[in-house]
């Protein structure tokens, strides 16, 4: 069992559900970045285990107080790879000089040096934008456009404020994952709901909370 982020402390009980589905057991929890919408539910069941064995966290090196995790910790560089459970993680951003240099004028670090992972099996792969935002559109199109080809997608920041069509064009999935409501993908006051209906038109699937549980197979 891998877990990417987890959601907000409210949803640890949810979580806890899954993880007990796996014997308990955790091989790796990976924490995109520090924010508690994606490390809330982490930091309760670090805190509070009540025997979930959890083997390795990782993150993405902004050291933040959000993430409490202390003593099995190893924080993801740029230029990472890493294999678990048969998966092969290639590390595209995590938290370094390349972010400050492109963080923009909204200093907002916490997102833009969220981790993007291309996580891949033998014949199929899937990208993790985390929430990282524009401000870093032109610079990983730059260092790592030829490794963005994939079969998914989920895209950054909830859909909004997020990639250019040419990221997502480089990308090339058939399949992308809008981590939001329909109330903000069919918003015309969201962004996310103009990425939709780009997407869409040009024959993708896209999945968003309303088409909940989905599922994809790395093979």
């Amino acid at each position: 069992l891998i877990i990417i982020d987890g959601g907000w402390a409210d949803n640890a009980s949810a979580v806890r559900e899954v993880i007990a589905a796996h014997g308990n057991h955790v091989n790796a929890w990976i924490l995109s970045h520090p924010h508690q919408d994606h490390a809330g539910a982490f930091n309760q069941i670090y805190a509070s285990p009540d025997g979930i064995t959890i083997d390795a966290v990782y993150d993405n090196g902004f050291d933040y107080d959000f993430i409490e995790a202390a003593s099995n910790v190893t924080h993801l560089h740029r230029g990472d790879v890493l294999s678990i459970c048969g998966l092969t993680f290639s590390v595209l951003n995590a938290y370094d000089d390349t972010v400050l240099q492109n963080v923009g004028d909204e200093k907002d670090y916490q997102n833009n040096a969220s981790l993007l992972l291309k996580v891949s099996s033998v014949n199929s792969s899937m990208l993790f934008c985390s929430d990282i935002k524009y401000d870093m559109n032109d610079s990983l199109l730059v260092a790592c456009k030829d490794q963005l080809a994939c079969d998914y997608v989920q895209t950054g920041h909830h859909g909004n404020w997020s990639f250019s069509e040419e990221f997502y064009d480089a990308a090339g999935a058939s399949v992308y994952f809008i981590d939001a409501p329909s109330s903000i993908t069919d918003n015309a006051d969201f962004p996310a709901s103009t990425l939709k209906s780009d997407l869409l038109a040009k024959g993708k699937t896209v999945l968003d909370f309303s088409t909940a549980p989905n599922t994809v197979t790395l093979k």
